[in-house]
């Protein structure tokens, strides 16, 4: 309460119920008020805050139900019922339990609506009466999806009901929040969206037809969920219930259904899919699957059977060494990175599961996921801590922190796209980037800030500065401290220079003079080293620039046919919509010359192309230096060539956008402006600059 004051606020049906909690607060001395009002009225209860002048928009809502008597609700009828039944075990009166939550979500919903969230808190007495039912957890998280609540990070939810301290009663409690989306059981009137979904996910030969998405629905009706965003459904996952992960090895896609056993003890994953237009609700639905079979006693683990998403392009010779390679980060397939960023483990390949997937040469890969290995932390400590412990946390608080913003954009230039730092209100599918490449990014910025971010984060927040924001604000990083930080980070480097060489008493340049020698020093050597490639092979250009000699490359003995290869997986790469956004992205930007363009389109044709180079042995490592003698020599390679190898390579110019190299100004060794003179301090000591 020092650190974080707040008022609380009871209400209540009548002022007699609000006695005992009055008395307790007032025991305790928490600032508090209390008032009557209907809490099945949602509207009753904001007008009530609000004649109090308490913010509605500013409370954090906390509701406790303890044990719910029987009533009369609306009934529930298709899968709902079906589901109702199995989670309560085909308990008498279970479907109109199950509509009472039903009836209390939506109020809930409402209250939540606006406000900073609701924590749901459920009771239930160990010897409940004969007229009382009990909600297990995994009905209330279906009823609160079916009303558009869901657990911030589902990682961090609370798996199972708790003893209290009395140990009379057992506490289930959800912290949830309000979400433009619901989740629902699919159904057969469902499939008219659900085919447009089946043709936005996958090429025409390897959709399902309408009869198999049906058969889905009807084989497992409790496990196949549909998301809708304003009444229409954009996003559907389907799933059943198999005895062990092993089975998918006698399942083919198209007749999945067949494998369902009715009760089996694992969850299988057959197939995400979400509405381009609502990018991301493929992970919300991934995310409240495993929440549910975290939640449900009956099944003990997750798995699916995904597919390799670059795998074609990549030149590995076959799919296990592929798979490898992934497991081992040497190869970021952005697929199976979307499960294996969350936490799911190959187990294998399974030959035959695709029959029509001829780029994955119909194989697919065994994952699992075992949610309920999750970590659940019920309470913070609440121990003293020791002097010196104390002691460090008060200096790591008056430590200044690096600004989220710097931690972020540093994550993105590795991954080959760059933060616009003239418009950081642009989101982040804008920048080229998708639902898997998002994934990849908050795990690392998880790691850098040393905390576990919630699954949707960079969802909720989708552009840079809402997301940079929100991160320093939860750090308590300000821009004075993160200028601070800085400021010591840029000294420590001066000392520690400082401390590596002599020091020298000479007159300080101005920080002027010094940048403009710089650009003008640079823009120098690049037109020494043009005029030189203009009568030098690739090789050759390589060599001489970089001063260090090279033996025979693969490009050197290169057949026409296997440098086709190669230039059709590029050609193929090169054409896929994310990265020729990130290309032209660079290519609009306006540059001051050649040499600039060159060196920001060099970060992203790295990134892109590095992968297929590395995995088809054409580079060493993934060095921009050894990249860029890779592209060099397959110039020259097509150049020797000839015919239709320098007709494809003069295509590839276009795609990797080269050939808009022209349209900025070159750069001029003898221009006008000549190169100031070097400020004696720069000069080397004992050896000349080797133009």
């Amino acid at each position: 309460m020092k650190d974080f004051p707040l008022t609380m606020v009871g209400i209540g049906g009548d002022e007699e119920s609000l006695v005992a909690p009055k008395i307790g607060m007032c025991a305790k001395r928490i600032p508090h008020k209390v008032l009557t009002g209907d809490v099945r009225s949602p509207g009753t209860v904001v007008a009530a805050l609000k004649q109090r002048k308490i913010d509605a928009h500013r409370t954090l809502f906390l509701q406790v139900c303890q044990d719910r008597p029987r009533r009369d609700a609306s009934a529930v009828s298709g899968p709902v019922a079906t589901f109702a039944r199995q989670a309560m075990g085909n308990a008498a009166g279970s479907e109109a339990l199950f509509a009472a939550l039903l009836e209390d979500a939506e109020d809930c919903a409402e209250l939540a609506k606006g406000g900073m969230g609701l924590c749901l808190a459920e009771v239930q007495s160990h010897s409940p009466g004969p007229n009382v039912l009990v909600a297990p957890a995994v009905a209330l998280a279906m009823a609160a999806a079916m009303v558009g609540l869901f657990p911030q990070d589902v990682k961090l939810a609370q798996p199972y009901p708790m003893r209290d301290e009395t140990g009379d009663c057992d506490v289930f409690c959800q912290v949830l929040s309000r979400r433009n989306f619901r989740v629902r059981f699919a159904v057969p009137e469902d499939l008219p969206a659900l085919e447009v979904l089946e043709e936005m996910a996958w090429k025409k030969h390897m959709r399902t037809p309408r009869e198999g998405l049906l058969k889905r629905l009807q084989t497992s009706p409790t496990t196949s969920f549909a998301l809708e965003v304003d009444g229409q459904v954009r996003a559907v996952l389907y799933t059943q219930r198999i005895r062990k992960p092993e089975d998918v090895y006698r399942q083919k896609l198209q007749q999945v259904f067949e494998g369902h056993v009715e009760g089996g003890p694992v969850l299988q994953l057959i197939a995400i899919h979400a509405h381009t237009e609502h990018r991301g609700l493929g992970t919300e639905l991934r995310s409240f699957a495993l929440h549910l079979a975290r939640l449900d006693p009956t099944i003990e683990s997750v798995c699916a059977v995904t597919l390799c998403h670059d795998y074609a392009s990549s030149g590995v010779k076959n799919m296990q060494q592929y798979v490898d390679m992934h497991v081992n980060g040497k190869v970021n397939d952005r697929i199976l990175t979307f499960h294996t960023s969350y936490g799911a483990k190959v187990l294998g390949l399974v030959p035959g599961y695709r029959p029509e997937d001829f780029e994955n040469e119909a194989t697919g890969v065994l994952i699992q996921y075992k949610p309920k290995d999750w970590a659940f932390e019920p309470a913070l400590s609440i121990e003293p801590k020791a002097p010196e412990a104390k002691q460090e946390v008060v200096k790591r608080k008056e430590e200044p922190q690096v600004a989220s913003l710097e931690i972020l954009s540093s994550i993105m230039t590795e991954m080959g796209y760059e933060v616009d730092m003239d418009n950081l209100d642009q989101g982040f599918f804008s920048s080229g980037l998708d639902s898997f490449d998002m994934g990849v990014i908050q795990n690392r910025l998880g790691r850098a800030l040393g905390r576990t971010l919630p699954a949707t984060l960079m969802l909720d927040l989708p552009t840079v500065k809402e997301l940079t924001e929100h991160l320093d604000k939860e750090r308590g990083v300000s821009a004075q401290g993160a200028a601070e930080a800085e400021a010591i980070t840029a000294h420590t480097e001066v000392i520690e220079e400082r401390r590596e060489r002599p020091e020298r008493r000479t007159e300080r340049a101005s920080d002027e003079t010094i940048t403009e020698w710089v650009r003008c020093w640079r823009q120098y050597l690049y037109k020494k080293q043009k005029a030189r490639q203009r009568s030098a092979s690739p090789r050759q250009r390589r060599s001489r620039s970089t001063g260090r000699s090279r033996g025979p490359g693969p490009w050197e003995d290169m057949k026409s046919e296997e440098l086709e290869k190669i230039q059709t997986k590029l050609a193929w790469l090169l054409r896929l919509p994310q990265n020729q956004r990130r290309l032209q992205h660079v290519a609009d930007k306006p540059h001051e010359n050649e040499a600039l363009f060159l060196c920001e389109l060099r970060v992203v044709l790295d990134s892109v192309l590095g992968p297929l180079f590395m995995a088809s042995g054409l580079v060493q490592d993934m060095k921009p230096r050894s990249l860029q003698d890779a592209r060099d020599d397959m110039e020259g390679c097509a150049l020797s060539l000839g015919g239709s190898a320098a007709s494809r390579h003069k295509e590839l110019l276009s795609l990797m956008k080269l050939d808009q190299a022209s349209r900025f100004p070159q750069v001029s060794a003898r221009s006008a402006s000549p190169v100031p003179r070097v400020p004696p301090q720069f000069l080397p000591a004992q050896r000349g600059i080797m133009a």
